[in-house]
């Protein structure tokens, strides 16, 4: 059992050698995708605001933008107000289903963009990549492939190396460059796992989830604006933030497909540090503005709150810089992983295939 366990775990491992590597890098990078977004492009992502600074009301943001993309409908929007980060909002091309985005400053009502793909820079275009491979469906398909595989060789390579522990501090590095590599190989395996294995299971899921709501999911053209443009915005987000107990508007969702509410999406006050900053919401009608339903995350039962918590537990940011620091350094173990496992790989290669030639060699003088 043990050595068909070992098996699987090479020859998978070796089969998504490439994939493996390129999402433990890009992912690594993207755990800093805003600090990095604010150093590459500082005019678009950072705001100079005042303390006293206060944001425009929302329907007076979304008439500006109306008014100055007329072949554009307003999708979604990221909301900030912390002085210092611009909104993001997320636009759709008339009579298609491209989604685009641009930068707006919300206490000036500056944009700071025109609307530009939404992986047309760099952070946001490696995020594409790091889902789904830049192939849509079929990579995400792919992806939640590979983090199965990456889930498979953490359980597998505990299990093989679960007595690892017992000598943790006496590697043979003193001995040959295989006896190196090999305790190299496990003690690294062995110590990242429990991060790698919670980055291979979030990410399993989210790739399920989005490819199997894509797959059911056709995108239509957007031909003209679905929700009623003259709803005080600014007074139902403010409708909002009082329904649910300590509740921030951070997102707002309008409507793309007919039959979509106005969702207000937002963080409320919370005990528990993996709440994500979307995990409660109330939605409205999108032509009456009438109120039609409210979610409270602190409600939602322990199942809610974990499927909650995969969004900061897959990039780190639970924690602050320490545990992004942490997050992006042992998402690069599989590069490490890599290099040794494939050598080790290598070397039993090469020295199977001499016994072999020995043996032949052997039969042959016998003969």
């Amino acid at each position: 059992m043990r050595k068909t366990l070992f098996r699987l775990h090479s020859w998978l491992a070796l089969f998504a050698l490439l994939p493996l590597i390129l999402m433990s890098v890009s992912g690594s990078i993207l755990v800093f995708k805003n600090e990095l977004d604010g150093l590459l492009r500082p005019a678009e992502v950072t705001l100079t605001a005042g303390a006293s600074a206060t944001r425009l009301p929302l329907e007076s943001l979304a008439a500006d933008i109306n008014r100055q993309w007329p072949s554009y409908e307003l999708g979604a929007w990221e909301l900030f107000d912390d002085k210092h980060s611009a909104d993001r909002v997320y636009l759709i091309r008339r009579h298609s289903s491209d989604w685009f985005k641009l930068y707006l400053d919300p206490y000036q009502g500056r944009l700071l963009s025109g609307p530009l793909p939404v992986n047309h820079h760099f952070t946001d275009w490696l995020s594409e990549f790091h889902y789904q491979f830049l192939l849509a469906e079929t990579g995400m398909v792919l992806g939640a492939v590979y983090g199965a595989i990456l889930l498979f060789l953490g359980l597998s390579g505990l299990v093989l190396y679960r007595q690892f522990y017992t000598r943790l501090f006496t590697l043979r590095w003193g001995k040959d460059l295989r006896l190196a590599l090999s305790d190299t190989h496990k003690l690294v395996g062995t110590l990242a796992s429990p991060v790698l294995l919670v980055l291979a299971f979030t990410g399993l899921w989210w790739n399920i989830e989005y490819a199997a709501h894509e797959f059911e999911h056709t995108d239509l053209p957007v031909s003209q604006r679905l929700y009623n443009d003259q709803l005080p915005l600014e007074q139902l987000r403010q409708q909002a933030e009082k329904r649910v107990s300590g509740f921030k508007a951070t997102y707002l969702l309008l409507p793309y497909e007919q039959g979509m509410a106005i969702s207000f999406y937002g963080a409320v006050p919370s005990a528990n540090p993996l709440l994500s900053d979307y995990a409660s919401g109330v939605s409205f009608d999108a032509q009456s503005g009438a109120f039609q339903s409210q979610w409270d995350i602190r409600q939602m039962g322990l199942g809610g709150q974990i499927l909650d918590s995969y969004r900061l537990l897959h990039f780190g940011s639970f924690g602050g810089l320490l545990s992004k620091l942490l997050w992006s350094l042992v998402g690069l173990m599989p590069l490490l992983l890599a290099a040794t496992g494939s050598y080790l790989w290598w070397h039993r290669r090469s020295k199977k295939r001499l016994s072999q030639r020995r043996r032949m060699a052997l039969a042959a003088d016998r003969g």
